[in-house]
């Protein structure tokens, strides 16, 4: 009777060893998924650094642009014109000619007061007035030069001005909005002309911090768009260095690639494929730039 019992127990065993690996461990685990609002690269409000009057828009909303590509430019017409006359003033080369037609002619008539007062045919005070008429040319020369060096600066500086009167695109991105109209004046600082870049978008995010330290920069993440069943491809550049003691989160940035120019501030999903949670129950806690989900205790 009691062998019965015993090889009834010893057949249970089996089943009690083998029930905890058919309890938690079957419900798996996925990854992680965080959810941010997509921002673009580049937002930005292009304004002059000058005053003036509005002469040319080159551009108009929803026009796409590249690095570099004139937006618009207040009215310059007077400085072009001021540099115009520097550049013909630095390129004459008449007075230089004329000094140098003078210091050989000074140098001619030193020579023959030298040849002279050998000859007892001119005084001493004759010669010196020669060379001292020698050495003025000699100067007169030089300031031109110096002069000349000094119209280069003053041009210099007017191109520098008349630059700041031109608006170029930063980067290439596309023409969010207009504010100003030809003809309008306008005051130093004021934005004129919205410019949009969202490729790549951004993504911040706000993670636990054992989670955000297990990422790496550059590693992949997948990104799935409202109302899309395909994921985007991402990459993460930045884990912030720095904690948020009250929360206990770290900032993570997100790179996408955007080629089909999807537009920015949209409620995107961001999945983290290298960190799993566990499958079970969990509750959603916000935060300032994001929202990630933590299980039940």
């Amino acid at each position: 009777m009691f062998c019965r019992w015993g090889l009834a127990l010893l057949a249970l065993v089996p089943l009690v060893i083998l029930a905890p690996l058919c309890g938690p461990a079957a419900a798996g685990s996925l990854p992680l998924e965080v959810q941010g609002v997509s921002r673009p690269m580049y937002n930005g409000q292009l304004s002059f650094a000058l005053p003036g009057s509005v002469y040319t828009i080159a551009v108009k909303p929803g026009e796409a642009v590249k690095e570099g590509d004139l937006l618009m430019h207040l009215d310059s017409r007077a400085e072009d014109s001021r540099i115009s006359l520097l550049d013909n003033e630095i390129q004459s080369t008449i007075k230089i000619r004329t000094l140098q037609t003078k210091i050989e002619q000074a140098r001619l008539d030193m020579q023959r007061y030298a040849n002279a007062l050998s000859h007892k045919a001119a005084t001493v005070m004759e010669h010196q007035h020669a060379k001292l008429a020698h050495a003025l040319s000699v100067l007169a020369l030089e300031e031109e030069r110096f002069r000349i060096e000094q119209l280069k600066r003053n041009r210099e500086e007017l191109l520098a001005q008349r630059d700041r009167m031109y608006l170029y695109a930063p980067c290439d991105g596309f023409v969010e909005d207009v504010l100003v109209e030809r003809g309008m004046a306008v005051d130093r600082n004021v934005p004129a002309l919205r410019l949009v870049s969202n490729d790549p978008l951004l993504v911040d995010l706000t993670l636990p911090v054992d989670k955000a330290i297990l990422l790496k920069e550059g590693e992949a993440v997948e990104v799935l768009l409202p109302g899309s069943r395909e994921a985007l491809k991402g990459t993460v550049v930045q884990v912030a260095k720095i904690a948020v003691l009250s929360s206990r989160t770290l900032k993570v940035r997100v790179h996408v690639p955007n080629p089909q120019r999807i537009p920015a501030g949209l409620m995107v999903t961001v999945r983290f494929p290298s960190i799993h949670v566990n499958e079970e129950p969990t509750k959603t806690q916000h935060t300032e730039q994001g929202v990630f989900h933590e299980q039940e205790r």
